[in-house]
């Protein structure tokens, strides 16, 4: 069993999934991405380093969650993270020809 944040296809880009919401495959069970941001450390207009989180500048956190990001510089995130005792994850193709049966079998 592992622990695991909330969608994370390439993990350089993590932090773009949670400034913009983080629609994943387990926001059912857990939430969006943005929902699951601790705190995060920004660079202010002015230099200053700021570390929002629910106690310190909350107001700002909040706007990071649900901005997309167009606040501060962002140089850290820390997030809450899942455990996870199974993944399965992968790619399904079916040929064009075969579309009306397969829809039919994920609708039942």
């Amino acid at each position: 069993m592992g622990w695991r944040q909330l969608r994370e296809p390439f993990p350089a880009l993590r932090w773009l999934d949670s400034l913009g919401g983080g629609y994943g495959p387990l926001m059912g069970a857990y939430g969006l991405g943005a929902d699951n941001l601790l705190s995060a450390q920004v660079v202010t207009a002015d230099g200053q380093l700021v570390t929002a989180n629910a106690e310190k500048h909350p107001d700002l956190l909040w706007g990071l969650r649900g901005g997309g990001g167009n606040f501060e510089v962002v140089v850290s995130l820390e997030y809450r993270l899942h455990p996870l005792a199974t993944v399965l994850s992968g790619l399904l193709l079916y040929p064009l020809e075969q579309a009306r049966a397969v829809l039919h079998r994920l609708a039942c």
